[in-house]
């Protein structure tokens, strides 16, 4: 921890942080040779679903996809969100590369939207990656070709 700042969470904003237990997820990448595009914009209002136990985060893993139409086009959404395109017209996807926390940053329960990377690019254990909907793997593989999806056999 030398050279650390001892006043800065392990999310690296002040205050303690959530603990490492909150934060391990199982890993969808098979190896750290990966493409990210920074700075998309999560909608306020998206939720992951299967993710019960920290509300309004998403996991890393959780497939997003863009918004094509509307007030809140260009920014990104799970799949199962009311705003994201019908499967067949996905157009860009990604995954979310680590924890987003939709809650503003006063401390307050309100959401708001959250700058996020996203993996556009590597190599992906699909059975790892979060799709509430399984209609939209073939297009989320689609809008990704920089990546490349892997089944582990069990």
């Amino acid at each position: 921890m030398s050279g650390m700042n001892p006043h800065l969470g392990q999310d690296r904003m002040p205050g303690p942080g959530p603990t490492i237990e909150q934060e391990t997820f199982e890993p969808f990448l098979k190896d750290q040779t990966f493409i990210v595009r920074r700075g998309v914009v999560i909608e306020k209002d998206s939720e992951d679903a299967g993710h019960t136990d920290l509300e309004h985060k998403l996991r890393p893993g959780c497939v997003v996809v863009r918004i094509e139409t509307g007030a809140n086009k260009g920014k990104y959404v799970p799949v199962d969100h009311a705003s994201a395109p019908v499967a067949a017209s996905v157009q860009q996807a990604g995954i979310l590369e680590g924890v987003v926390n939709m809650r503003k940053k006063d401390g307050t329960d309100n959401v708001e939207d959250q700058h996020a990377l996203i993996v556009i690019g590597g190599v992906i254990d699909q059975d790892r990656i979060i799709l509430v909907d399984a209609t939209y793997i073939e297009e989320v593989k689609a809008a990704l070709p920089l990546c490349h999806f892997i089944l582990d056999p069990v």
